[in-house]
């Protein structure tokens, strides 16, 4: 996968790249993931959890995966408070 688009739809978001199925040919086909804008977190907060599986989506896309026994694996939280620019 070289690169993948990211759009906003009415119920959430797509993720969508091509992914090559034959090197000879060089025949693709195009994949789509659609993050469905329909889990509230803990404070009823929708968009945050959304965002969130979108993240963790576009990182597993570019290589980034969990491992059971590692203790540096990504981790989205929002507990933090921000710093006015």
């Amino acid at each position: 996968m070289d690169n993948f688009n990211l759009r906003v739809v009415e119920n959430g978001y797509i993720i969508s790249y091509e992914e090559i199925m034959d090197e000879h040919t060089a025949q693709c086909t195009k994949v789509e993931f659609l993050v469905e804008d329909n889990e509230y977190d803990e404070f009823g907060d929708l968009p945050k959890k959304t965002i969130e599986k979108v993240l963790y989506k576009v990182a597993e896309l570019l290589g980034v995966t969990f491992e059971p026994l590692k203790n540096d694996n990504l981790n989205i939280t929002w507990d933090k408070y921000g710093q006015a620019k």
